[in-house]
């Protein structure tokens, strides 16, 4: 088989995402994953579909969602020619905190959090996200200096006076749904509603973690082996952390 020609686009400087094009078509898509306990940053290249979810927009977040895997389709692939998608990456350009450690609502974080709280907790398995990696997109400038792909970043050299600052997020998260109105019943439809609101009131009570966007677009269907369904809340770009939110009141 020839070999895949492919183009780049650039999410912010020096950011490329691959669109390979041969027998099949994906995307090559760098996450970059941060550990907040070592502070070591880490890359993993992701494989996508086309975008499920498109940025509507030039400004503000500009999110975007892709299905896929870190399996190389070139290795396995579906008969379609598509990746076969075990996970959910999303990627986007939320307001953020420039120094990390003060990113107090960073959607990477909440997810660590949550699942470090409730990730024993087989009552509650697959109703909220698990997050696989994610972090902060990184800038090479050469002679091994990295930086985060921000909006300060791209704009310094012609302006420092930046009024609302961006970071580019990438994170990947399990499981892979569909939306809610693909419930088949109305049975199924009370309890996909049941498992996301106990997710809420498990997230809130014991993580202390508010979610703050509860809509049909944040409650995913998720089928069983079986076939039968269950809920996941997901999308926590605008959560609160209460603990951390307590200790910074200014916010």
């Amino acid at each position: 088989m020839a070999g895949p020609s492919t183009s780049e686009t650039a999410s912010g400087s020096q950011q490329p995402v691959r669109h390979m094009q041969s027998k099949l078509t994906y995307y090559e898509i760098q996450v970059h994953n941060y550990d907040p306990e070592s502070q070591e940053h880490t890359t993993r290249q992701y494989f996508a579909n086309l975008p499920m979810v498109n940025a509507d927009r030039l400004f503000s977040r500009h999110t975007r969602c892709f299905s896929g895997s870190f399996t190389d389709p070139n290795l396995r692939c579906g008969y379609d020619g598509r990746v076969i998608a075990t996970s959910l990456l999303k990627t986007g350009w939320p307001e953020s905190n420039m120094d990390i450690a003060d990113d107090t609502r960073d959607e990477c974080h909440m997810l660590r959090k949550i699942n470090r709280i409730l990730g024993d907790d087989a009552d509650l398995n697959g109703r909220y996200p698990t997050l696989v990696c994610g972090g902060r997109a990184r800038i090479d400038l050469g002679n091994g200096v990295m930086v985060d792909d921000s909006v300060q970043s791209i704009l310094a050299e012609v302006d420092t006076e930046v009024t609302v600052h961006r970071v580019h997020k990438r994170l990947v998260i399990e499981p892979l749904g569909e939306p809610l109105n693909t419930v088949r019943t109305v049975r199924e439809l009370i309890m996909v509603l049941y498992d996301a609101m106990s997710a809420y009131s498990a997230i809130h009570d014991r993580c202390q973690i508010l979610h703050r966007d509860i809509s049909t677009n944040n409650i995913i269907v998720c089928r069983n082996a079986d076939g039968s369904a269950r809920g996941t809340l997901i999308d926590f770009d605008f959560a609160l952390d209460i603990e951390r939110e307590a200790t910074n009141p200014t916010r």
